[in-house]
């Protein structure tokens, strides 16, 4: 039971690159991984500037027990990466031709690893694939983008962890759990949240889910939920 070595668990997603946000919610939570349990829900990079030290702090903060969960974003980025550390490895230099990701934020990802080694360019495209699709612990599962509520989450495959539908948002949950996302900005699930000011989007109907993604790269905010306790924080 996560209560016998955690006190709290801090659960932020859709980072976007935005390392400055992510630094000061983590102060502003007083994280203190000796209590505290943080779980990532993916989309650390793209749009963002500083993709690869978002990065490199979610390295650090798995390091110190933390979970990191992949995001469609994650898994784009992770193909570009795959890509550049092959053609090093052949000593050339080909461009990169998925123009979709490029102009959905994989541009800023591109700049942000332009200087890195290909010592830890290996490092970080091996972390990548060792990320978790979902991750559960006693009432909370989380996930990037949600679950096809007709299967039990262990047999959702990874674009059903990564994208949300609407049928997820509408129906009810597994029995008896919560589910924590991302990936959907707030402000578009529920129109009654301020886009300039978005906040957690709380299921107050089914009272099983909450939507965590507060559009940080979108002029928005970076969002921290603390379980169990349901306390909000916003960078």
């Amino acid at each position: 039971m996560f209560k016998e070595k955690y006190s709290r668990i801090l659960a932020i997603s859709d980072i976007h690159g935005m390392y400055d946000k992510l630094v000061l919610l983590l102060e502003s939570c007083q994280f203190d991984s000796s209590r505290d349990l943080v779980v990532i829900l993916g989309d650390m990079v793209d749009r963002g500037p500083d993709s690869l030290a978002v990065v490199r702090e979610c390295q650090r903060l798995q390091a110190l027990g933390g979970i990191i969960i992949a995001g469609n974003h994650d898994l784009k980025a992770r193909e570009y990466l795959s890509f550049v550390l092959a053609n090093r490895r052949k000593g050339e230099q080909c461009e990169y031709h998925d123009t979709s990701w490029l102009n959905d934020g994989g541009e800023a990802t591109v700049r942000s690893f332009a200087g890195i080694s290909t010592e830890e360019l290996e490092k970080i495209v091996k972390w990548l694939y060792s990320l978790p699709y979902y991750f559960e612990i006693e009432k909370y599962i989380f996930s990037h983008g949600g679950a096809d509520l007709d299967r039990p989450i262990s047999e959702n495959i990874w674009d059903e962890l990564m994208f949300t539908t609407w049928n997820f948002i509408r129906d009810a949950v597994y029995a008896n759990k919560f589910m924590i996302f991302g990936h959907v900005q707030t402000y578009i699930i529920d129109k009654t949240i301020d886009s300039k000011n978005p906040t957690i989007w709380f299921d107050e109907i089914n009272k099983d889910k909450a939507g965590i993604d507060c559009g940080a790269a979108y002029d928005g905010r970076l969002a921290a939920l603390e379980l169990p306790s349901m306390k909000t924080y916003y960078q």
